[in-house]
């Protein structure tokens, strides 16, 4: 690794940094991060399954040197989140972490849940109903990154796994994820959805609204979908496996463009 200005120091001035992979070695997968413009760092967030303390959250200034800052979830908060009940290679998938409304929000599922399991565990009715409901999707929200994390909010109705939040230039936050298509037209067919969503209680608004069935026929399981803006347009960024003629599954990543218009809620 090597860099000039030491590591882009002087703002003033243009400088180029060599970053060797990996720049976090051990366990760190489904990786999301954001530019914090209130620490001027960037903030990175990993799944955790099973393990505990949960959801890691490093910091890093120039993609060289990496400080594990905060960990997400500590043993109340997994405990709350059925932790204790969840079977081999379940837990924590894929969260996302953004700023909303000027507090750290990550959205996140946990999967596999074995409810007898929990409920032997000590977890409550309660959140084992709510998990349920949820499908296992949360959300966890912090007014500073090193904590204390409220929550989990279950969010009732959600559907599927690797759920996205954002936060339009209106105010209006959207929580978007892919589940298996209602009505597939072949094996393994996926869908992206979206649906406002209520900061704060966390409850989903109005009506989920599909935006996104696969590249082309014969694509199976669109995951990590993440929306962004670019001028007038919201940009759909998603990963998705191919299997046209072999057991061979490649990737695609692809971009959707959704014309919206502020006044237009229905991204339609």
């Amino acid at each position: 690794m090597a860099s000039d200005n030491e590591h882009c120091g002087d703002r003033g001035r243009e400088c180029t940094i060599t970053v060797s992979n990996p720049v976090l070695r051990g366990m760190y997968p489904d990786p999301s991060w954001i530019w914090d413009t209130t620490r001027e760092e960037i903030v990175l967030v990993n799944s955790s399954f099973e393990l505990v303390p949960g959801l890691p959250i490093h910091t890093t200034r120039d993609l060289v040197t990496w400080t594990r800052t905060a960990n997400a979830v500590d043993e109340t908060m997994s405990h709350r989140l059925l932790i204790d009940g969840v079977e081999d290679s379940g837990g924590l998938y894929a969260p996302t972490i953004r700023r909303i409304g000027g507090r750290y929000v990550i959205v996140c599922t946990v999967a596999r849940v074995d409810e007898v399991k929990a409920l032997a565990a000590g977890c409550s009715q309660k959140d084992i109903d709510n998990c349920r409901d949820a499908q296992g999707n949360f959300v966890i929200e912090a007014d500073e990154l090193t904590g204390p994390w409220r929550g989990p909010y279950w969010v009732a109705g959600a559907e599927g796994i690797d759920p996205d939040i954002f936060e339009d230039g209106d105010g209006t936050v959207w929580w978007t994820q892919t589940r298996p298509a209602l009505h597939p037209q072949w094996d393994g067919q996926t869908e992206i959805w979206t649906q406002p969503i209520a900061p704060g209680t966390w409850t989903l608004q109005d009506h989920k609204t599909v935006i996104w069935r696969g590249y082309g026929m014969d694509a199976v399981w669109a995951e990590g979908p993440h929306l962004y803006r670019v001028g007038d347009y919201l940009y759909l960024m998603t990963a998705e496996g191919f299997e046209p003629w072999s057991s061979d599954v490649g990737s695609y990543s692809g971009n959707l463009q959704v014309p919206c218009n502020p006044a237009d809620k229905d991204m339609t």
